[in-house]
């Protein structure tokens, strides 16, 4: 029966291990990158943060005005990335006529603005795309 618990303790802890991410209590997080965050986003302050660590990596996660927002920061507290969730309407024109071209009536699901540790930004889109093609019956497109 013992040797039972201890097989089962053992499955629970290595099961625990095998995740990539593991969340962790705000406690524990170093001071160093405590300030970081408070300096990337000043109303961490007020507002609750989640912090998991990703490898070597902490990111810290809250929500400003109903937006997720996230601060990528490794061990000596200096930025990696910071992320936020942003609406259509803030997405560059450049990138709003690209889609517009190559996706015609795409429907947007979510846009993040990454910005790196030296003020690059970047964008990653979610977007739902529907097209329509005729096929002839040996499966080549048919000619409009």
């Amino acid at each position: 029966m013992k040797k039972n618990g201890i097989v089962t303790a053992v499955f629970i802890v290595l099961l625990s291990c095998m995740g990539y991410a593991q969340k962790i209590d705000s406690v524990a997080i170093p001071q160093v990158i405590w300030r970081r965050m408070l300096m990337t986003y000043p109303m961490a302050q007020r507002h609750p943060v989640s912090w998991t660590k990703e490898g070597l990596l902490y990111k810290g996660e809250l929500t400003i005005l109903e937006t997720p927002a996230f601060a990528l920061i490794d061990s000596t507290g200096r930025l990696i990335r910071k992320e936020k969730k942003v609406m259509e309407a803030y997405l560059p024109k450049q990138i709003k006529d690209e889609m517009t071209t190559k996706y015609p009536g795409y429907k947007m699901i979510d846009i993040f603005q990454y910005t790196d540790d030296k003020g690059k930004e970047t964008y990653k889109t979610t977007f739902q795309s529907v097209q329509s093609v005729i096929y002839n019956p040996d499966g080549t497109p048919a000619a409009k």
